[in-house]
């Protein structure tokens, strides 16, 4: 799966991500929930169009991130050799119309150049519709179909 250039984005740590997504305050927890801090990165996820050769449609996506791998993507974020890292482990963390949950599917998320959104490729062993698209691409009707079930 080859990545494609695309646009802007910014690491949403704890502190920075919408109020949603931040980790609450012990007095704002409930008995039971994890203290645990999550840190979400925002990444495309490319499936190439088969009738527009060298298009992609892109799903926006939200990826769960270790710490460390966070870590280790805020630390080479504005350098220019950050697409030469390694890809990092991450979950995909949104629902996507598909007949099959996509939450959790399990992701490699692909820095690009600095101002250029990483990109996740799924792990290509997962045995899911998403993960079909993304290796063999979608057509110009299969994308009007996701449209037609986003918009109503």
């Amino acid at each position: 799966m080859r990545c494609h250039q695309q646009e802007r984005n910014r690491i949403n740590s704890p502190s920075t991500g919408p109020r949603s997504q931040r980790p609450k305050t012990p007095s704002q927890q409930k008995p039971g929930q994890s203290r645990e801090r999550h840190y979400f990165l925002r990444g495309h996820i490319e499936i190439p169009l088969v009738d527009a050769p060298g298009e992609v449609f892109s799903w926006s996506a939200w990826v769960s991130l270790s710490q460390e791998s966070v870590q280790k993507i805020a630390d080479h974020w504005d350098d220019p050799a950050r697409a030469s890292m390694p890809p990092v482990f991450g979950w995909l963390c949104n629902e996507l119309p598909y007949d099959q949950p996509t939450t959790s599917l399990a992701t490699h998320v692909h820095n690009r150049e600095p101002g250029v959104v990483p990109c996740c490729v799924l792990d290509p062993s997962i045995d899911h519709p998403l993960v079909r698209e993304q290796q063999t691409g979608i057509s110009l009707h299969r994308l009007a179909q996701i449209n037609q079930a986003l918009m109503g």
